[in-house]
């Protein structure tokens, strides 16, 4: 296990910060105030059924898919996204590190913040959004079960577990495993990853300034 360094944990507390507490506020007011705006009518439009909701957050987390896909282009993306991938040492608090600009071109903040505005009653669709972003944390720890485990066989046929997750965060083998709650759209699109072992190493050796990873990865 790599230490974690002092950096990382400028960058990682900041990011948690911005992810619970920035980011949310995004969703509710710019969201909320131009939805209000520019389609008054459709708010609360949409029936609160569970299958609406599962339905609705099938396609955040599909649409979230393509959109980490294309963070992991060749692209200006790469640079929103990269901060990410530079920790040596993964757990829960690395799950959130992304520049503050970042937020702005996650397709998943702004379809939750349309979706419960579009709801009756969003209770229900932010329950179900809720137990995915625990999905999510999760998958960045090394809490893993066993790889030839009947629980490990089961949740990873449809759920991104950390035996999958820790695969797209190893130093040589980035490009896989896009998929941060559902395996099913790496197992669709061929992007899936299965390792029986953990990978040796993570991140990159390469240096960037806390203020930079926060505020401009450019």
């Amino acid at each position: 296990m790599v230490a974690r360094k002092r950096t990382d944990w400028i960058v990682d507390l900041s990011s948690v910060f911005i992810h619970f507490f920035v980011a949310p506020v995004l969703q509710i007011y710019v969201a909320h105030t131009a939805l209000n705006a520019l389609v008054p009518g459709l708010k609360g439009s949409l029936p609160s059924s569970l299958w609406v909701s599962l339905v609705l957050y099938a396609v955040v987390d599909y649409t979230w898919y393509w959109n980490h896909r294309l963070s992991h282009s060749d692209t200006v993306f790469w640079s929103l996204h990269r901060a990410h991938h530079l920790p040596e040492t993964i757990d829960v608090f690395a799950t959130s590190r992304n520049p503050l600009i970042t937020h702005f071109f996650r397709v998943y903040l702004w379809l939750v913040g349309l979706f419960v505005y579009l709801l009756d009653d969003p209770t229900l669709f932010l329950s179900i959004a809720a137990c995915g972003s625990v999905i999510i944390f999760w998958g960045h720890t090394n809490f893993c079960l066993p790889a030839d485990s009947i629980a490990e066989k089961t949740i990873s046929a449809v759920f991104a577990t950390p035996r999958q997750h820790l695969w797209h965060h190893s130093r040589w083998n980035p490009r896989c495993n896009f998929g941060s709650v559902l395996s099913l759209w790496d197992r669709i699109h061929g992007t899936l990853h299965q390792g029986d072992t953990l990978p040796e190493s993570y991140g990159s050796t390469q240096s960037e300034p806390a203020w930079r990873q926060i505020l401009w990865p450019f």
